[in-house]
């Protein structure tokens, strides 16, 4: 198709100014979408057309192309927020331990640093 047939001047839902023989209805996003525009030769709109065909068939391969990494990307949100997920419930954890350690150590009358070694462990367990 050469660029140099037509050229597009108005995309617009009022249709009442243009020739309605160089029209084509597009549905895009479930709105409706006049195209009007003027041209040398009469193939114009069967140019458009095809032109609009390909593009659209180019658009499917692209999507199918991309449908594999789109899964594996859900894939991967998935598992990281399940891993989020656990990391919340180990740091609850690790918080209600260390206030059992700070408890210990009141009650014992000894530091945290002496408690922890009680319990052979290290200030960054």
């Amino acid at each position: 198709m050469n660029s140099n047939n037509y050229k597009v001047i108005s995309l617009n839902n009022d249709d009442s100014f243009y020739d309605k023989s160089k029209k084509i209805e597009l549905e895009e996003d479930g709105k409706e979408v006049n195209v009007y525009w003027y041209s040398d030769g009469d193939k114009c709109v069967d140019d458009i057309k095809e032109e609009l065909k390909a593009l659209e068939e180019q658009e499917k391969k692209l999507n199918d192309k991309l449908k594999p990494y789109l899964d594996e990307l859900a894939k991967l949100k998935e598992e990281s927020k399940k891993n989020i997920d656990k990391l919340h419930v180990y740091n609850e954890i690790k918080e209600s331990c260390q206030m059992m350690f700070g408890k210990i150590a009141i009650l014992d009358g000894k530091t945290i640093k002496q408690v922890y070694k009680e319990f052979d462990m290290e200030l960054e367990d």
